[in-house]
């Protein structure tokens, strides 16, 4: 059974149904909770590879056309903010829907702790079912859940619209999987990495968690990590991001071309001829450079490119023939590639590692391949002296 994805099951489908069914005043539906985790050390006696920070959400994935998403005004590109009354239009006209564990950090993690290397997440969700369901489904990813529900939230849900060349599109109904909390300093200090998302910066909240966590995890002597996700998003933040940049905070940048493109604030970027062409990676690796951080940016079927100490490292794309659902394909890649670092790998190893995850993830429905198939990729990384 493939335990990174939820099972058809009617009524895990029909509670998040159920509350897109309900009016905004509509009365919250009871709920039996168990008691919230409590956000203490880690009981790990072996140290964090990779700790992360915040985005726990559910996502609804199902099929859609390219007339629908049209109709809707969704986009490839970007991740739409929706109300509730649009998702339940959207939620319609989705073919074939399931429910998966969400979420960019999440999905790093995820990624990580199937090459071995042993993982926390610090997060919020609602006080509602779908909210318990995230915690479990982390918990059985071998994932350790320091999750906290609160009370009277609802779990942030995403709507990922999978069309029929695989492409996807993202519509966001928002709860508490928007909110990034401060980690404890005693599990930053068995973390070797700890990894947050860029974008989140965008909501007031966060503007002040997201430094202080990231200060300090370096004052406990992790290799901190910010994770960019969609360009439009980065292109909002970008002064933000790059503040905790220059105030030192951190070490490693991690994203896809297009996302740097806009990060850099690199000209022509709105003309298609020089969307995310091999002419634009040269000059985001040239910006990289200029920076003197370690960037790391994908290019899709093209590879990554590895940016650090004045060094280019240019990784070459796994050859995938059945690309399923490009969703979650640049998570794996950061989940791989900081697993590869934590594990003592070189640069080029790591983004090997990370290549090879990313090419399983795209061959499969949601935003993380099954266990199984990571296990046994990494049983072949083993055999090639990559793990």
């Amino acid at each position: 059974m493939n335990m990174s994805v939820m099972p058809k099951a009617a009524s895990e489908m029909d509670r998040v149904v159920g509350y897109l069914n309900q009016g905004n005043s509509g009365t919250k539906k009871s709920y039996n909770a168990p008691n919230p985790v409590e956000r203490k050390a880690s009981q790990s006696k072996s140290d964090i590879g990779l700790y992360g920070v915040g985005d726990s959400f559910l996502d609804v994935v199902g099929k859609m056309k390219y007339e629908d998403l049209t109709t809707f005004g969704l986009s490839t590109k970007y991740g739409t903010n929706i109300e509730k009354e649009f998702a339940r239009k959207i939620h319609d006209k989705m073919r074939d829907p399931q429910i998966f564990p969400g979420g960019n950090i999440p999905n790093a993690l995820f990624a990580a702790a199937c090459m071995g290397v042993p993982t926390a997440l610090m997060a919020d969700v609602g006080d509602d079912p779908w909210g318990q369901i995230v915690i479990d489904k982390t918990k059985e990813a071998g994932i350790e859940a320091k999750i906290n529900k609160v009370p009277n939230e609802k779990t942030s849900i995403v709507q990922v619209a999978v069309l029929p060349d695989g492409e996807r599109a993202m519509a966001i109904l928002h709860g508490k999987g928007h909110d990034v909390p401060v980690p404890s300093i005693e599990d930053l200090k068995k973390s070797k990495f700890m990894i947050s998302k860029a974008n989140f910066l965008r909501y007031v909240k966060n503007q002040t968690t997201i430094p202080e966590g990231l200060r300090k995890a370096k004052e406990a002597g992790c290799t901190t990590v910010l994770h960019m996700q969609d360009p439009e998003m980065v292109k909002d933040v970008r002064k933000k991001i790059t503040k905790i940049v220059n105030d030192g905070l951190v070490d490693i940048m991690i994203g896809s071309q297009s996302e740097f493109e806009k990060y850099f604030d690199i000209k022509d970027y709105h003309k298609k001829h020089y969307f995310d062409t091999d002419e634009m990676a040269e000059r985001v690796i040239h910006k990289a450079k200029e920076s003197g951080k370690h960037i790391v940016f994908t290019r899709g079927n093209k590879g990554a490119v590895i940016v650090n100490n004045g060094k280019v490292h240019h990784i070459d794309p796994i050859k995938t023939e059945n690309v399923t659902d490009t969703t979650g394909a640049g998570d794996s890649f950061a989940g791989g590639y900081i697993a590869g670092l934590a594990i003592g790998k070189n640069e080029t190893d790591a983004g090997k590692i990370a290549a090879h995850i990313a090419s399983e993830t795209i061959q499969h429905r949601g935003a993380r391949a099954p266990i199984d198939v990571l296990k046994s990729l990494r049983s072949r990384l083993s055999g090639q002296g990559l793990i």
